[in-house]
């Protein structure tokens, strides 16, 4: 889930509310609640700031903002030479370079589903996004060991 494209839908600072204001609004079919109108169909146009008023914002319809959080990531890349030596006291040297979190193959959220979430038993289950930075970044190191 991600609140943060709810908080920014709302305020209309996101590409997704732009691009529906730029198109005239969010197509819709629904059926009218409430009023002198209700139960009968609407087709059509919905305007933008009506429909990110309604579903955006922290009050909002979290399921509009509820993302698929698959994602097929390069977790770790090593590789490494082993140098056989035969100097006093030293067998073999090995040398390696990793990488770990290379890139996505993969990913279907707008965001890594591999956050550290909010310890509370409602982030838990929901894991909303809101307006963290990333944890997981790109990390290289090397390594010499010596046999």
């Amino acid at each position: 889930m991600s609140v943060t494209q709810a908080v920014l839908d709302v305020y209309g600072d996101s590409k997704a509310s732009a691009d529906a204001r730029d198109k005239g609004g969010i197509s819709m079919n629904a059926t009218v609640s409430g009023g002198p109108n209700d139960g009968k169909k609407y087709g059509g146009l919905l305007p933008a700031q009506q429909f990110y008023k309604a579903v955006g914002g922290r009050n909002g319809t979290a399921e509009y903002y509820m993302y698929d959080a698959t994602a097929v990531r390069m977790r770790e890349l090593a590789v490494g030479y082993k140098i056989p030596l035969h100097v006093k006291g030293i067998t073999d040297l090995k040398f390696s370079l990793i990488g770990r979190n290379l890139f996505f193959f993969s990913k279907k959220a707008p965001f890594d589903p591999k956050f550290r979430w909010l310890p509370t038993m409602v982030c838990r289950v929901l894991k909303p996004l809101a307006f963290l930075l990333p944890e997981h970044r790109r990390q290289f190191k090397s390594q010499l060991l010596i046999y």
